[in-house]
């Protein structure tokens, strides 16, 4: 009996000690302290694909995958597209192209030349960084995301896209075209609708690079609101483009600015020397976003004109030697006090950075806006921060000859018409529609990619205030001309020229527009057709301030002329 019971007793502890052992190794799985992989599973992409970088040689793409055990075989399949529609198919070697008959609506799939394929060194995070080498210049490339046991191929079902940078060397880099985004976190229908809106205007084509404002996803820009709010809301486009990103107020309350950790640095951030970071693993704070531009080539970029000294709060990349964009953290490096040593750091880069450009348009953009009267109203500073930031940084663009500012935070769109008045000329177009930029830095506001927010949109520089959510679109056509275009969700938008050097002009219009000349600063009366369209006139309004009517019927001009007001700004 008593053996009897003893067996019974040791049956029962193995037994239990086989349970406690499954449920210790479960536990340790579930928290990642052993991956569990099955060789038969399907590995997906949680993340991305997302460009991380581009140059005029390389690009970076990354994604985040299920593959967290190592040597999943994971890969990006790249490579030129021919001719022809590219067909949902690939196995990781080849794209397969479906090629349409010059004489009969027949198609046939065919593997075209095999393409490159790209490796990263297994990760346990499941975070891969692909180098897509050996690119050509100013070049549309194709490029699949190659995962095992998908069914039986091993390759992802969908091709994308991107636009390689034009060499710094050529002599033509145009057109080049930015998309920026504003305050674009919220992962809401409006976000939604600003980006469907900006690809079907895009008509998918790949642009050069996507510029986020800061407040990037909403309400801490922790982790898994940027999975969710930025990247799932945004992923089509980021796909087609790199994105270059500065933080805003929001991030500030995740991420820990000074001391760079966080999402934006430890996802997408590079070393002191421009290389990429090693892929990590989520950690508590924010890790999902770019701040260092155009990836590889902004790094080096700022590393050239900052003597290596660049912050991942900071940099400049060009794009050819047609663009040259520059990042601002307006949240916390351009604010510092006076004689804190980072803020001396910042205030040479940004001056070197500026004095050794050679390209034609010089684009800066950061979160907080230097002018407005949206929500949040610059007049009002209690703070003083928009102060501060005015005194610090528009002598410098001023000098240093900046063409246009992109900022969000006021939820909504405005711009100026030139800030740098003087009493001899006036440079806009009597409607606002096209600025000399010999007489200053444009200013605009766009943060209103994911939401709007009323104001009273009054700022004595601020030529257009819309109550619209949108986002705008930087076009650069040649080093004498660069257009700029609200894309609105809700009405006709905005759209203006930025036109300098000799012989520019509006559209051919500079004959129809009189250069005025003023001896004082009072109110002056111009007269002005543009596009051969006679405008209505605008009772007491401030020069640059769009007409509440416009005529666009075919019928004769009508024998009055429009008049229109104009001032000096001071």
């Amino acid at each position: 009996m008593v053996v009897v019971v003893s067996t019974m007793m040791i049956s029962q502890a193995v037994g239990l000690m086989k349970r406690m052992v499954v449920l210790v190794f479960l536990v340790m799985a579930a928290v990642g302290m052993i991956t569990v992989a099955s060789a038969a599973s399907p590995v997906l992409v949680t993340r991305g694909p997302y460009l991380d970088s581009v140059s005029s040689n390389e690009a970076t793409v990354r994604i985040a995958t299920t593959a967290t055990g190592g040597g999943f075989g994971v890969g990006v399949s790249f490579g030129m597209p021919p001719s022809a529609s590219p067909a949902a198919a690939g196995d990781g070697v080849h794209i397969k192209y479906r090629k349409r008959s010059a004489t009969s609506s027949s198609t046939t799939t065919t593997n075209e030349s095999p393409v490159n394929k790209a490796t990263a060194k297994p990760t346990t995070s499941g975070e891969y960084a692909f180098t897509l080498s050996s690119l050509q210049p100013n070049t549309i490339y194709e490029y699949q995301v190659v995962l095992p046991n998908n069914g039986g191929g091993g390759a992802a079902a969908f091709p994308f896209a991107f636009r390689t940078y034009p060499s710094t060397s050529a002599s033509s880099s145009y057109p080049i075209t930015l998309w920026a985004i504003g305050d674009s976190g919220e992962g809401s229908p409006t976000a939604k609708e600003t980006v469907d809106r900006f690809l079907k205007d895009q008509q998918l084509i790949p642009w050069h690079a996507t510029l986020a404002l800061g407040d990037n996803a909403y309400q801490i820009g922790s982790a898994p609101e940027y999975d969710t709010k930025f990247f799932r809301m945004f992923g089509a486009a980021l796909a087609l483009a790199p994105v270059s990103a500065t933080v805003g107020n929001h991030e500030a309350i995740a991420n820990r600015l000074g001391m760079e950790r966080g999402a934006h640095f430890d996802r997408f951030g590079r070393t002191s020397s421009g290389s990429l970071k090693p892929p990590q693993a989520p950690s508590n704070d924010i890790q999902q976003f770019l701040l260092r531009g155009g990836g590889a080539a902004a790094a080096a970029s700022s590393s050239k004109s900052n003597g290596g000294g660049g912050s991942q709060l900071y940099h400049s990349f060009d794009i050819g030697r047609g663009v040259h964009v520059i990042s601002i953290d307006s949240q916390h490096t351009a604010i510092l006090p006076n004689g804190d040593p980072n803020f001396a750091k910042f205030q040479k880069w940004l001056v070197d950075d500026l004095e050794r450009t050679t390209a034609d348009w010089i684009v800066v953009y950061m979160h907080h806006p230097l002018f407005s009267k949206g929500h949040h109203d610059t007049t009002r500073d209690s703070d003083h921060k928009y102060s501060i930031l005015r005194q610090r940084l528009v002598p410098v663009f001023d000098k240093h000859g900046v063409d246009i500012v992109l900022s969000g935070h006021s939820h909504a769109y405005e711009r100026t018409t030139s800030a740098l008045f003087n009493n001899e000329r006036v440079q806009d177009s009597a409607d606002g529609d096209c600025l000399d930029v010999t007489s200053g830095t444009a200013y605009v506001v766009t943060g209103s990619a994911s939401k709007k927010n009323p104001g009273q949109f009054n700022h004595p520089l601020m030529g257009v205030g819309l109550f619209e959510s949108g986002s705008v679109i930087l076009r650069a056509e040649s080093p004498q001309r660069m257009n700029v275009r609200f894309l609105s969700n809700e009405g006709d938008g905005d759209e203006f020229q930025i036109v300098k050097g000799s012989g520019a002009s509006c559209d051919g219009d500079s004959s129809e527009v009189r250069t005025l000349s003023l001896a004082s600063q009072n109110l002056q009366e111009v007269e002005m057709k543009r596009n051969g369209v006679w405008r209505e006139r605008v009772p007491s309004g401030r020069f640059g301030v769009r007409p509440s009517k416009r005529s666009s019927t075919a019928s004769p001009v009508p024998a009055t002329t429009a008049s229109y007001y104009a001032r000096v700004l001071g």
